[in-house]
């Protein structure tokens, strides 16, 4: 029998976060993004959620104890990764002609979480594919959580207009404006 780490692993969620759960963070504005992110989630909504902020700010954080919840609570699947690691897949089965098996594991699961989204680059390429993943798991009503550190503009801008207007109709932008957690380096 797999336990919960098992599939906090298989799907993703990021080793340093597998522990934490929410009452672990204390900060209101985090607690709040929580609630309303699950509230989305649990209505099996096909929004699209921005979490945006500092680097440290808890936005990886957040992202991991709502696909938590859904593994547990909601005992629904869950695909975690970074942009720049959906990319790699994706080139990765190219060379074998693997694409269409290899977009399923984005587009396949209840919750898609898709972390350092700012890394992307905008090109032809990394844009069809996020556009592609993004709106097949929009008409399949499944939602999509964005993370990055950006600013709510940019975040817009560099998602692209649909999915922006996407955004817009049915999901929304948490931005963390809490302190950052790790240390300061000088």
């Amino acid at each position: 029998m797999k336990t919960f780490n098992t599939y906090q692993k298989i799907s993703g969620i990021p080793a340093k976060y597998r522990e934490f759960r929410p009452s672990d963070n204390e900060d209101k504005t985090w607690a709040k993004a929580y609630e309303d992110i699950i509230k989305i989630v649990e209505s099996e909504s096909d929004a699209i959620i921005g979490i945006i902020g500092q680097r440290g700010g808890g936005k990886t954080q957040l992202a991991s104890c709502v696909g938590g919840f859904v593994l547990v609570k909601a005992k629904a699947s869950l695909k975690y990764s970074t942009a720049f690691d959906i990319f790699l897949s994706i080139r990765d089965a190219m060379k074998n002609g693997n694409e269409v098996k290899t977009i399923r594991k984005f587009t396949s699961p209840f919750l898609l979480v898709i972390d350092a989204f700012e890394v992307t680059h905008n090109s032809d390429y990394e844009a069809r594919y996020l556009d592609h993943i993004i709106d097949t798991r929009y008409n399949d009503l499944k939602p999509t959580i964005i993370i990055a550190n950006l600013k709510e503009k940019d975040l817009l801008k560099k998602i692209g207009h649909s999915n922006a207007s996407r955004l817009e109709e049915s999901g929304f932008i948490v931005n963390l404006k809490t302190v950052s957690k790790r240390k300061k380096y000088k």
